[in-house]
């Protein structure tokens, strides 16, 4: 014991870096238990083997440019306005993106609260999803 105490008194910088670093990851882990965060492979899974509905929540100019195949295109203003409007996908898993991942993450914290229990969001947005190269549908 008086070994650990005599490095850590000697190493103040070091422990502290260690202890810094530690933290982070600590944090990282339990905010991604937290929140309904999947990896783009996890979102193939669920749309293929559970039918998920892949929801876009960015503008129809990015839609339109390239999203998920069979994503329906909601806006983030209009799904905080009118959640009413997935209704119909209520029973079904959702799987909510935007570009990067932080958009989304609001948007499933919202639908949760008003109702939805099985949402989604993907880890990273459509820029995970690009990186994987993954199929996307561009519209015409």
């Amino acid at each position: 014991m008086a070994q650990i105490l005599e490095f850590v008194t000697n190493h103040l910088m070091l422990v502290s870096a260690f202890c810094a670093v530690l933290m982070a990851l600590l944090w990282a882990l339990l905010r991604d238990l937290g929140s309904n965060a999947i990896s783009p492979q996890q979102g193939i899974m669920l749309l293929n083997r559970e039918g998920a509905v892949p929801v876009d929540i960015r503008n129809a100019a990015s839609f339109r440019a390239g999203h998920i195949i069979n994503a329906l295109n909601f806006e983030l203003t209009e799904l905080n306005v009118s959640p009413s409007k997935l209704d119909k996908h209520k029973a079904q898993p959702l799987l909510l993106y935007c570009d990067t991942g932080v958009s989304s993450q609001k948007a499933v914290k919202h639908l949760t609260r008003a109702g939805f229990s099985r949402v989604h969001q993907l880890r990273g947005g459509l820029s995970a999803w690009r990186s994987e190269n993954l199929p996307l549908e561009v519209s015409k």
